[in-house]
């Protein structure tokens, strides 16, 4: 799996090109602002603070979901593959 690059000091736009659902992520925890367009020049330190909220814990909430997110992504990813490949062996041995 790839390396997660988050950081607090990261601007709001550029986490959301990380991964899009950080947006859904920060809604979830109450920073609202991310859909406002001054909010996509701020910091994620800039935006926890202005909310009320710890800088650090965000930036360690976002790692730990985008990280479990991914996790789950790519097992079922390898659910399909597996079902996939089931499906082709049982065609096979139809044939």
């Amino acid at each position: 799996m790839e390396e997660i690059k988050i950081s607090k000091d990261m601007l709001i736009s550029d986490l959301l090109q990380v991964d899009s659902s950080i947006m859904y992520f920060l809604m979830q925890i109450g920073m609202h602002c991310v859909t406002c367009p001054a909010a996509m020049g701020e910091t994620l330190a800039e935006a926890s603070v202005v909310h009320g909220l710890d800088p650090d814990s965000v930036e360690e909430y976002l790692i730990n979901t985008i990280k479990e997110k991914l996790e789950d992504e790519e097992e079922e990813r390898k659910d399909r593959e597996e079902e996939a490949k089931k499906a082709a062996a049982a065609e096979s041995t139809e044939a």
